[in-house]
């Protein structure tokens, strides 16, 4: 088997973290990831119960393939150290203003701009490592509304 890309956007809720929680219940709540229970395991029920899961290797060891295998940021500014250094793993990196616009051409992206440059896979350079992923906040209006999140997990 090998590693799941994913794309994920949501509700902005004020940070990334709060974002990205409040989507990781409805992931999980889904049941849209890749879970190998042991016999007679039931599925986690909770966000914590799955991250025991995957600490203790549980039917997880390949991962959940989707943004529950996400755990911790990372900075933006420490990307290229992490990435040689090998240490991004199940990090998410917001995307860094100049990367924004870079990417964008406009320091506060829409719907329509991300669509745009999803369709090019123009994002996927910004993810190069498995087991990691990126974020950036979408606007309606000048006004933050969506988060987008994208990366891989997964064996």
């Amino acid at each position: 088997m090998g590693g799941t890309g994913w794309t994920y956007r949501t509700r902005w809720l004020g940070s990334f973290a709060d974002s990205l929680e409040a989507l990781k219940l409805e992931v999980l709540a889904g049941g849209d990831y890749q879970y190998r229970p042991m016999e007679g395991e039931m599925p986690p029920a909770t966000v914590a119960e799955l991250m025991d899961l995957l600490a203790d290797g549980e039917g997880m060891e390949g991962g959940t393939h989707s943004i529950l295998d996400i755990y911790e940021f990372g900075d933006p500014a420490a990307l290229d150290a992490d990435l040689r250094g090998r240490t991004y793993f199940h990090r998410l990196y917001p995307v860094a203003d100049h990367e924004v616009l870079a990417l964008f051409g406009t320091p506060r992206p829409t719907l329509a701009d991300w669509s745009r440059i999803e369709e090019d896979d123009a994002h996927n350079g910004l993810a190069p490592g498995r087991w990691m992923g990126r974020c950036t906040v979408l606007h309606v209006a000048d006004r933050p509304d969506e988060v987008v999140f994208w990366g891989s997990s997964g064996y």
